[in-house]
């Protein structure tokens, strides 16, 4: 199937992944064929599986994975980002087992390069008449053609955290300014720092660059300029710090 997805991030350090696919491609659910298509299914008989990969320089960690059991109409997943950076995250739909114990006598062999299910929490191949788990990894590395696998891959780069050290001190400033008192140079300096590091990491985001944007959020380390701010919601990693 070819998925529609909405990826929407927010101020608040996470992002949103809403799933339109249910409007143009499921099969409809009256439709009472055990196999009507190979490449589509009920979208009750399918499961959802995001994954949050976190990517820097030295390496690529899984983060979260959720399971979305396809028991109602909503097929949607909040992410919380733990840090600043480059993010990727795959959106895998996969048939649900009981799919499988209904088709198995058919004739499966369109799915030569795998048949993979899942039973909402756990993804597994059905190979040679026996049902063996496998790690999500492999079923995203896997060619999805021939194979019950439908997967969209997107990549994701937040600076909520570093865009909300930037807004603390601009009200800061202005705040004095209001009150005709004069402005600290190191709070100038921290105001014009953060704003020449937005703008470059940005300009990367904009070239399709995100590990050159990473790169750049690595090298700012940890200057205790979003300490300074007390930025109290997001003072875990400021400004985007790895260690």
């Amino acid at each position: 199937m070819e998925l529609a997805l909405e990826i929407t991030p927010d101020y608040h350090g996470s992002i949103a992944i809403i799933d339109y696919t249910q409007e143009t491609e499921y099969i409809n659910e009256e439709v009472e064929d055990l196999l009507p298509s190979y490449t589509r299914f009920k979208f009750s008989e399918t499961v959802t599986i995001d994954v949050l990969n976190r990517i820097t320089s030295q390496e690529v960690t899984t983060k979260l994975t959720t399971y979305t059991q396809h028991d109602h109409e909503a097929d949607s997943v909040r992410f919380p980002l733990a840090e600043d950076g480059f993010y990727s995250v795959d959106h895998v739909v996969l048939p649900t087992v009981e799919w499988l114990y209904k088709v198995k006598d058919l004739d499966l062999s369109y799915y030569r390069n795998g048949i993979y299910v899942s039973d909402g929490f756990q993804p597994y191949i059905y190979r040679d008449g026996v049902l063996s788990p496998v790690e999500i990894q492999e079923v995203i590395n896997v060619n999805p053609e021939y194979t019950t696998i439908s997967i969209a891959s997107y990549k994701v780069f937040s600076i909520d955290r570093l865009k909300h050290c930037y807004m603390n001190i601009a009200r800061q400033i202005l705040n004095t300014a209001g009150k005709c008192l004069q402005i600290n140079s190191t709070t100038r300096f921290n105001r014009d720092f953060l704003l020449m590091t937005i703008t470059v990491i940005n300009f990367y985001l904009e070239e399709n660059e995100y590990t050159e944007a990473e790169l750049v959020l690595e090298q700012l380390g940890c200057y205790n300029i979003c300490d300074a701010t007390n930025d109290k919601p997001f003072n875990s990693k400021p400004c985007g710090c790895l260690h």
